[in-house]
């Protein structure tokens, strides 16, 4: 029988998409996407009120909380009727009430999850908005190939992954873009997310928080060739990013792992 997994599908976002390939790769499962009032699992995203929403609309099965977050103050009612496994980071610990140490989001796994050799492309990836692609490339189109506008929303979302493991660095407005990067050793930076839902912010502290990453404010295109003439910074929380994926690893709930999962 498939783990009945919820992530929002509501928009095209590699970030949610890639909840299928994970939970599989640890779990062992086939996935099947089901709605919040039916899921046995909430893992990548900032769901938490997807998960309140499913419990007042009947789901009694007590389902289980990996890795997910909170975008906001929310009501905290539905709280005592889920199973918290890990959840993104500690403000989401903080929002909800809860006393879990366990932070990370599920995203951090990809490097595992992708067992490929990616060639580096020696190219910089540029993730906006997937409603700013064009305007983007417009305003770096000065830098030349050297850049490449990765739009998180294609059709193919591991290739989203492939390209971002294959950059020198990344600057990225998507979350996931920066979390995918931490997985794979990339250096990043956190581009401005203005264009996305409000209090976007939030969610980036929360996972930078999970993993011990001092998280800089996000800067706006137009900074970009300054910051490449500078040098990105490498990643020097990266023992903050591997403990995260050992403790989700070993986090994720038994009853849903089968026998031949990676981590059985």
């Amino acid at each position: 029988m498939p783990l009945r997994t919820y992530w929002w599908a509501a928009t095209p976002n590699f970030g949610d998409r890639i909840t299928e390939d994970v939970v599989a790769y640890v779990s062992g499962q086939e996935i099947k996407r089901e709605n919040a009032a039916n899921a046995d699992i909430f893992a990548i995203g900032s769901i938490m009120l997807d998960v309140r929403r499913g419990i007042r609309r009947g789901n009694e099965g007590q389902p289980w909380i990996w890795g997910s977050g909170a975008l906001r103050p929310m009501n905290t009612d539905f709280v005592d009727h889920i199973r918290v496994a890990a959840v993104r980071g500690p403000i989401t610990r903080e929002i909800l009430g809860l006393k879990t140490d366990v932070f990370g989001d599920p995203g951090v796994l990809m490097s595992l999850v992708l067992d490929e050799k990616i060639a580096k492309t020696g190219r910089i990836g540029v993730i906006p908005h997937f409603t700013k692609i064009s305007e983007t490339a417009e305003r770096l189109a000065g830098l030349g190939d050297e850049v490449m506008i990765i739009d998180p929303a294609q059709e193919n979302h591991l290739d989203v992954v492939r390209q971002i493991a294959g950059c020198e660095a990344v600057f990225s407005s998507s979350l996931h873009g920066l979390i995918v990067a931490d997985a794979f050793g990339v250096p990043n930076v956190w581009l401005d997310p203005d264009g996305n839902h409000d209090c976007a912010r939030l969610k980036f502290y929360d996972y930078a928080a999970g993993v011990g990453r001092v998280l800089p404010l996000p800067i706006p295109v137009e900074q970009i060739e300054h910051v490449l003439e500078t040098g990105v910074a490498p990643i020097s929380y990266a023992d903050g990013v591997k403990q995260a994926q050992v403790r989700l690893v070993e986090a994720f709930p038994e009853e849903h792992k089968c026998k031949r999962a990676i981590y059985a």
